[in-house]
């Protein structure tokens, strides 16, 4: 634990732009297991420096800030996931890849809450309580 912790903290001490893919299921119905892991260097190495950059991805659209929601009465804290990519992003970099992009990452896959909300489980809640500082 404390070699994990000492990393995040060089990181965030060095700026470093840190990103994250799923794995397991995007949304309630899309398994995806660690396919997403392996194709995100192809995306990456085709990528040109500066479109590597969180700043750069944000101001372009590329990615969409996650916003907290309330689903039967509880806030679900979506904003802890930071940002996801958007529908640009699919176009523009996953067509250096694909033919038609969009049938890999579907509008579904981009933003399964939108379209699904209603497969949330009724019964769900947190197993652990959040400190006032994550509030």
């Amino acid at each position: 634990m404390v070699d994990l912790n000492n990393a995040l903290l060089s990181f965030i001490l060095t700026g470093y732009a840190g990103f994250t893919t799923s794995a397991g299921y995007v949304g309630p119905e899309v398994r995806v297991d660690h396919d997403i892991s392996m194709l995100v260097p192809e995306i990456w190495c085709r990528m040109r420096v500066h479109e590597r950059h969180p700043r750069y991805m944000i101001e372009e659209g590329l990615l969409e800030r996650m916003e907290d929601f309330t689903f039967e009465g509880r806030t679900i804290l979506a904003s802890r996931l930071g940002y996801r990519i958007t529908t640009a992003f699919v176009d523009r970099f996953l067509g250096r890849l694909f033919e038609t992009p969009d049938a890999v990452f579907p509008e579904e896959m981009l933003r399964p809450r939108s379209r699904a909300s209603h497969y949330l489980p009724r019964e769900w809640t947190p197993s652990w309580k959040p400190s006032a500082a994550w509030r």
